[in-house]
């Protein structure tokens, strides 16, 4: 890859076969210093461990009393 040919990269994933661009593509060019993330995208959390143990049953939704 090259810096101005790395968008013409090739994907297999269902998104790149729709949009033409998917993550795998921009974190290779993120790697090897072709493309700089915005500030903001650093900042912000990937996401949140799941808790221990069995997921609690969902909540009936219309309870008559």
């Amino acid at each position: 890859m090259n810096d101005e040919k790395w968008m013409d990269g090739l994907c297999t994933c269902p998104k790149f076969l729709k949009a033409y661009i998917c993550k795998h593509l921009l974190g290779i060019a993120i790697r090897l210093k072709l493309v700089c993330p915005p500030l903001e995208a650093r900042n912000l959390e990937i996401g949140k461990k799941r808790n221990r143990g069995r997921p609690s049953k969902a909540k009936k939704a219309l309870i008559k009393q």
